[in-house]
């Protein structure tokens, strides 16, 4: 599968009127045996990378991040990427993954931003996940919005609660 064991980074969001901390978000790593880690970026940029390895690699991370999040103080909260690839893969009304391992967790989902990572996805199914996940609190992001290819229709479809900037824009 992959060489390296899974483990979540936490990236700061800082609150610019306080200059504390808001926030984490997860961020994918592969701890090698030597003690260095190297990034999941690429293995998820590469289209040859088995679909299910990468679902068992996303998943894994996920849970891994929620458990560590666990202890964080209560007024942060934990943003988690999320491909729309693993919905469109889903049966239209089925149990989303993402809120079975949420639920697992015991972390309030107002606590939860799930930031989509990419335009690729079944548009009708996300629009119905993001509803599911409104339901419950959980906050939407869109991730690098202006990188590579216009997301202008996914923002009005999905009336993200953030909008993260690639910075590439500036």
């Amino acid at each position: 599968m992959f060489f390296g064991h899974p483990t979540a980074f936490f990236q700061p969001f800082i609150d610019t009127a306080t200059g504390r901390i808001a926030g984490v978000e997860a961020l994918g790593r592969l701890r090698q045996d030597d003690g260095s880690h190297t990034s999941v970026g690429p293995l998820f940029a590469d289209p040859g990378t088995p679909t299910l390895d990468l679902l068992h690699l996303d998943r894994t991370l996920r849970d891994d991040a929620l458990r560590r999040f666990a202890s964080a103080p209560d007024d942060w909260f934990l943003s988690l990427n999320l491909s729309p690839r693993w919905i469109s893969q889903l049966e239209r009304g089925a149990e989303l993954p993402s809120l079975a391992q949420l639920e697992r967790s015991g972390i309030a989902p107002s606590r939860i931003v799930y930031e989509i990572t990419e335009a690729a996805g079944d548009l009708p199914s996300l629009t119905q996940a993001v509803a599911r996940y409104r339901e419950l609190g959980i906050r939407i992001a869109i991730d690098d919005f202006g990188s590579g290819y216009s997301q202008l229709d996914r923002v009005l479809d999905l009336q993200p609660d953030i909008l993260k900037l690639d910075m590439r824009l500036f």
